[in-house]
């Protein structure tokens, strides 16, 4: 047997738990994880990854490895502890929060309780082989850990910040191939992280078939193709201050999406008896999308044609360096929410025209 010890540490609350909402560290959730960055690393034939995380089928069975979450124990905080109101812009109906539009809906009645790990938790995800492994799942597993640690996060709202972990070291002598890929917390400049998360995602690159070579329909997933790309910013913040951080890159965003031409006027038409006939530019930033008008009766809500939800293909979390904590904004490759697959009104049996503008990518551009 041999293990992968990663040691993490929670940079932003991780609203992660039970069927109750309490803050718990599950094993099962980190392992969905893990197989969903695999899945972005090498979206080629579902039966490899598999063989790595098991399945239900004769032929797939049992995961090689073993995953536990070890802590000595656990801290948690509400939404009340992060002092919100602080970052409020505006007065009375014209309020902005960058915190409470990232964190949304942690702020709406009956999340009272609901509670999230805090900031500066500590714990380790083991990884214990329970046979031996070709160097193929052994890199598999590794480019899994290296990018759910450096580009996503866990929990609810992870795309939006929350959940953003430091992966501060992991145990490589039993796995040679560590050595190609950096720990940005080794990092001592914004300008040095940039250049490792790039010499991090070449080498995952370099050990995968490459994207263009692979099964249309797993590419609809988010993946590293030819899209991907990312921002890590200049500005730092000190680790306490993770709350700002994440305010400012809330209302960034808010800012750019609000009221934003020509979605605000379609939707107004729609509901004033002109029929919506084309996707909304700002359906690509994720659907179901919800638009609600102070002067109009009703809500229009759009979601992907035949599903529930389209996740974004834009991640914003923050990264630690040194003792700061860093904006980072990943681009990944994939399905655009909007264009394909199309979206639709709610409940609707006909999809929309799809949008002829990517406004996820003009907002990516614009930071």
């Amino acid at each position: 047997m041999r293990d992968l010890k990663l040691d993490f540490q929670v940079l932003t609350p991780l609203f992660l738990g039970d069927a109750e909402q309490s803050a718990e560290l599950r094993a099962p959730a980190f392992k969905g994880l893990l197989r969903h960055w695999y899945r972005a690393a090498s979206p080629d034939d579902i039966n490899k990854e598999a063989c790595l995380f098991g399945g239900t089928s004769n032929a797939e069975g049992q995961s090689p490895f073993l995953l536990r979450v070890e802590s000595v124990s656990i801290r948690t905080a509400g939404w009340a502890d992060f002092r919100a109101a602080q970052f409020n812009q505006g007065s009375g109906r014209n309020t902005r929060n960058g915190l409470v539009y990232l964190g949304y809906p942690f702020q709406m009645k009956g999340n009272e309780t609901r509670t999230a790990i805090a900031p500066g938790q500590a714990f380790v995800l083991r990884c214990t082989y329970l046979r031996d492994v070709a160097q193929e799942q052994g890199r598999a597993l590794l480019a899994a850990a290296w990018l759910f640690a450096h580009l996503g996060g866990a929990g609810t709202r992870s795309r939006r910040g929350f959940g953003s972990l430091s992966l501060r070291s992991w145990n490589a002598e039993d796995w040679p191939d560590a050595a190609q890929l950096p720990l940005l917390t080794e990092a001592k400049s914004a300008e040095e992280g940039r250049a490792m998360i790039q010499s991090g995602i070449d080498t995952i690159r370099s050990w995968f078939k490459p994207v263009e070579n692979v099964n249309q329909q797993r590419t609809q997933a988010p993946h590293l193709g030819p899209e991907f790309r990312f921002k890590l910013l200049d500005k730092p913040y000190p680790a306490e201050q993770w709350n700002r951080a994440l305010a400012e890159m809330g209302a960034g965003m808010q800012a750019f999406r609000l009221r934003r031409p020509p979605d605000y006027q379609m939707v107004k038409d729609h509901l004033q008896g002109r029929p919506l006939q084309t996707t909304p530019p700002r359906a690509t930033f994720g659907l179901p999308l919800s638009f609600r008008y102070t002067s109009q009766r009703g809500q229009v809500t759009l979601a992907p044609l035949d599903a529930e939800r389209h996740g974004s293909l834009l991640l914003l979390r923050l990264l630690r360096i040194g003792a700061r904590l860093y904006p980072l904004y990943v681009r990944m490759d994939g399905a655009v929410p909007g264009v394909d697959p199309p979206a639709a009104l709610l409940k609707a049996s006909r999809g929309l025209r799809r949008t002829e503008h990517n406004v996820m990518d003009e907002f990516f551009d614009s930071l």
